[in-house]
């Protein structure tokens, strides 16, 4: 009989911790400093099944929330983790209010901001792109700073068949590249 001592410490269906989360740090570093930067930079994720993805994007949320909050900052970035496997999402309405919540919810540890709701609206990106200057707005009026939602999104192959993508898509690309919004989220 034999015994296993070396057993593997990874379990496949799971995340792995910041204890456990070793070789990619430069990776996540390089990232962090991509979303952060001016202009910045927005990336994509591209590998296999339990390829170490959601691990990744995982070290990268603690990364960037590790930087301290303070009001000498030039910008308040806050990273969004978000699941779409598991998020309910049926739409490119739905997605920009399961986001809008997300964000509501980091910033209100933050700053001090008005209820807005996010609703359904249709076309979503324009109403989002008013949320987010006025979430814009009371960032600079508080903290002196500029704002910078980071979108995580993670098992983005759950939505891609979906009939509404093609206008997720196109919103996020309105709020990626328009002049007022290009800067406030990656």
């Amino acid at each position: 009989m034999t015994t296993l001592t070396n057993a593997n410490p990874y379990n496949y269906n799971l995340p792995v911790g910041p204890e456990m989360f070793f070789g990619r740090q430069d990776d996540v570093e390089m990232l962090a400093r991509g979303l952060t930067a001016t202009p910045g930079d927005s990336f994509t994720l591209i590998g296999g099944r339990r390829m170490g993805k959601t691990s990744l994007l995982e070290a990268l949320a603690r990364t960037l929330k590790t930087v301290p909050q303070t009001s000498m900052q030039e910008m308040l970035s806050i990273p969004l983790f978000l699941d779409l496997s598991g998020e309910g999402i049926g739409s490119a309405a739905d997605f920009f209010r399961v986001i809008g919540e997300r964000a509501r919810f980091a910033l209100a540890d933050l700053l001090m901001v008005d209820n807005i709701a996010i609703g359904n609206h249709h076309p979503p990106a324009p109403a989002f792109a008013q949320v987010l200057q006025e979430w814009e707005r009371a960032t600079m009026a508080q903290r002196g700073c500029r704002l910078r939602l980071i979108f995580l999104l993670d098992e983005c192959e759950q939505i891609i068949e979906q009939p509404w993508v093609p206008e997720l898509y196109g919103a996020l690309r309105y709020l990626l590249v328009g002049q007022s919004t290009r800067s406030l989220l990656k």
